[in-house]
């Protein structure tokens, strides 16, 4: 399952590649921006439950079932987290719990449209996502905060990251992840497809897909199998048969490289070129 990667700021960004020397560090640069800048400190998880306007609504069951996948989730980012000297607390606001928020426009990845995230939030009262931020930021101050909508729909799950090209854009600046229910027949509660969720969230503070798409070409992503094979940022579908049995969520790691791009450690390698290359070059 290839997940898709949504930039909301543009990519038309000068070539002088912001005094960066290679193209990680300029990775690095672009990445660092939005409610969600370091895997350490006080997160705020921001949980809606969504809808389409002619699909179905969560189950109560449903939403327990991925209510309860929601602690894997935070105890492996702490866990990978730590390896690097870091620690974390990971509190959970959830909205939508007895009635789903129901949508009319498109969340599908291949709809390129971000009108619906503002559709949710105008029917919770907030006109923008920067009102949500301000008022949750408010009333507990944390350190970093993202929204993951969690949608009743079959369609691959995306993250809407924040680059250092947004500006004032106070939509991009409050980053967010869609998670849907099912893609290709696998739910996301399904212990293989659990990653799904803190793969989408590491997205937000900065990490690349190791796969081939919009991020690595073909060369680099078996440079990737090769050279950090246990990457969440992978995926155990792009290397293993169909009839094999993937991996779960304990079983993969941050790799060495987004860890560096996320700023978990500075210790950078030259190799780690090979994977940042075809992103740093799509600003240029």
């Amino acid at each position: 399952m290839k997940k898709a990667y949504i930039l909301l700021a543009s990519l038309l960004v000068s070539s002088i590649s912001f005094g960066q020397k290679n193209f990680t560090d300029q990775t690095r640069y672009i990445q660092t921006a939005g409610s969600a800048t370091k895997l350490e400190g006080k997160i705020l998880q921001v949980n809606i439950f969504v809808k389409l306007k002619d699909g179905p609504s969560f189950s109560k069951t449903q939403k327990t079932e991925i209510l309860k996948i929601l602690p894997h989730s935070e105890n492996w980012l702490k866990r990978e987290a730590g390896k690097y000297g870091k620690s974390l607390t990971i509190s959970n606001k959830t909205y939508g719990t007895d009635k789903d928020f129901t949508i009319s426009s498109d969340p599908d990845p291949d709809a390129n449209n971000e009108k619906w995230t503002e559709e949710v939030l105008k029917q919770m009262g907030y006109d923008n996502p920067m009102d949500l931020y301000d008022e949750l930021k408010a009333k507990d101050p944390f350190d970093q905060m993202y929204i993951v909508f969690f949608i009743n729909a079959e369609a691959q799950s995306y993250s809407m990251p924040c680059d250092k090209d947004y500006e004032d854009d106070d939509a991009a600046f409050v980053e967010s992840a869609a998670v849907f229910n099912n893609f290709e027949g696998k739910i996301i509660t399904d212990k293989t497809e659990e990653y799904v969720v803190p793969h989408e969230i590491l997205h937000l503070f900065g990490t690349l897909d190791l796969y081939k798409g919009p991020h690595q070409s073909e060369e680099s992503q078996e440079f990737a199998i090769k050279t950090v094979q246990k990457s969440i940022m992978l995926g155990s579908e792009i290397f293993l048969d169909e009839d094999e049995e993937q991996w779960e969520l304990p079983q993969y790691e941050i790799d060495e490289f987004n860890a560096y791009i996320m700023g978990l450690h500075n210790n950078y390698k030259k190799w780690y070129d090979v994977l940042a290359k075809k992103f740093a070059k799509s600003y240029k």
